[in-house]
Protein backbone atom coordinates (compact mmCIF):
# COMPACT_ATOMS: atom_id res chain seq x y z
CA UNK A 1 0.00 0.00 0.00
CA UNK A 2 1.40 3.39 -1.00
CA UNK A 3 0.62 6.43 1.22
CA UNK A 4 1.49 10.09 0.86
CA UNK A 5 0.33 13.20 2.64
CA UNK A 6 -2.25 15.39 0.93
CA UNK A 7 -1.37 18.76 2.41
CA UNK A 8 -4.16 21.21 2.92
CA UNK A 9 -7.17 18.89 2.63
CA UNK A 10 -8.83 17.80 5.84
CA UNK A 11 -11.55 15.20 6.31
CA UNK A 12 -14.97 16.92 6.24
CA UNK A 13 -16.28 14.38 8.76
CA UNK A 14 -13.68 14.64 11.53
CA UNK A 15 -11.13 17.33 10.59
CA UNK A 16 -8.19 14.90 10.40
CA UNK A 17 -5.62 15.30 7.62
CA UNK A 18 -6.21 13.24 4.50
CA UNK A 19 -3.67 11.17 2.62
CA UNK A 20 -3.45 9.33 -0.66
CA UNK A 21 -3.66 5.59 -0.18
CA UNK A 22 -3.41 3.53 -3.37
CA UNK A 23 -4.59 6.62 -5.31
CA UNK A 24 -7.66 7.15 -3.07
CA UNK A 25 -8.15 10.27 -0.92
CA UNK A 26 -8.37 8.75 2.56
CA UNK A 27 -9.11 10.04 6.08
CA UNK A 28 -5.90 9.43 8.03
CA UNK A 29 -7.82 8.83 11.29
CA UNK A 30 -10.34 6.25 10.10
CA UNK A 31 -9.21 4.97 6.71
CA UNK A 32 -12.42 6.15 5.06
CA UNK A 33 -11.82 6.37 1.31
CA UNK A 34 -13.54 9.09 -0.67
CA UNK A 35 -14.69 8.49 -4.23
CA UNK A 36 -12.83 10.21 -7.06
CA UNK A 37 -15.86 12.48 -7.52
CA UNK A 38 -15.93 13.58 -3.87
CA UNK A 39 -12.13 13.92 -3.82
CA UNK A 40 -12.32 16.20 -6.85
CA UNK A 41 -15.03 18.31 -5.19
CA UNK A 42 -12.98 18.54 -1.97
CA UNK A 43 -9.96 19.72 -3.98
CA UNK A 44 -12.14 22.35 -5.70
CA UNK A 45 -13.62 23.43 -2.35
CA UNK A 46 -10.14 23.96 -0.87
CA UNK A 47 -8.52 25.57 -3.93
CA UNK A 48 -11.19 28.17 -4.79
CA UNK A 49 -12.36 31.25 -2.89
CA UNK A 50 -15.60 30.99 -0.90
CA UNK A 51 -18.65 30.51 -3.15
CA UNK A 52 -22.31 31.34 -2.56
CA UNK A 53 -24.34 28.21 -1.81
CA UNK A 54 -28.15 28.17 -1.90
CA UNK A 55 -29.97 27.31 1.31
CA UNK A 56 -31.93 24.09 1.59
CA UNK A 57 -35.22 23.72 3.45
CA UNK A 58 -33.95 21.00 5.81
CA UNK A 59 -31.12 20.45 8.29
CA UNK A 60 -28.11 18.41 7.19
CA UNK A 61 -27.34 17.48 10.79
CA UNK A 62 -24.18 15.85 12.04
CA UNK A 63 -20.79 17.39 12.70
CA UNK A 64 -18.81 18.88 9.83
CA UNK A 65 -15.28 20.21 9.50
CA UNK A 66 -13.87 22.58 6.93
CA UNK A 67 -11.68 20.68 4.46
CA UNK A 68 -9.60 23.84 3.96
CA UNK A 69 -8.64 24.52 7.60
CA UNK A 70 -10.11 21.70 9.80
CA UNK A 71 -12.31 24.17 11.73
CA UNK A 72 -15.63 22.85 13.04
CA UNK A 73 -18.39 24.15 10.77
CA UNK A 74 -21.78 25.53 11.78
CA UNK A 75 -25.14 24.89 10.16
CA UNK A 76 -27.36 27.93 9.77
CA UNK A 77 -30.37 28.43 7.51
CA UNK A 78 -29.71 25.24 5.52
CA UNK A 79 -26.01 25.97 4.92
CA UNK A 80 -22.93 24.36 6.50
CA UNK A 81 -20.30 27.09 6.80
CA UNK A 82 -16.83 27.69 8.20
CA UNK A 83 -16.67 30.81 10.34
CA UNK A 84 -12.86 30.92 10.05
CA UNK A 85 -12.48 31.09 6.25
CA UNK A 86 -16.01 31.90 5.07
CA UNK A 87 -16.41 28.80 2.88
CA UNK A 88 -19.76 26.99 2.67
CA UNK A 89 -19.87 23.29 1.86
CA UNK A 90 -21.65 22.73 -1.47
CA UNK A 91 -24.99 20.94 -1.11
CA UNK A 92 -24.18 18.16 -3.58
CA UNK A 93 -20.87 17.51 -1.81
CA UNK A 94 -22.65 17.17 1.54
CA UNK A 95 -25.24 14.87 -0.04
CA UNK A 96 -22.55 12.67 -1.63
CA UNK A 97 -20.60 12.36 1.62
CA UNK A 98 -23.72 11.48 3.63
CA UNK A 99 -25.14 9.06 1.05
CA UNK A 100 -22.04 7.24 -0.17
CA UNK A 101 -19.24 7.53 2.45
CA UNK A 102 -19.53 5.85 5.83
CA UNK A 103 -17.00 7.50 8.13
CA UNK A 104 -15.64 4.98 10.62
CA UNK A 105 -14.61 5.64 14.19
CA UNK A 106 -11.11 6.97 14.83
CA UNK A 107 -8.57 4.40 15.94
CA UNK A 108 -6.83 5.12 19.27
Amino acid sequence: MTRESVNGIFCPCCGSPTELSDSWLTCSATGTQFSTSVASELHRYVETPPQAVPAVSFRWGGSWFCSADATAMVETDGRVSCLACGRTMPNMLLYSIIKFHVHGASTP
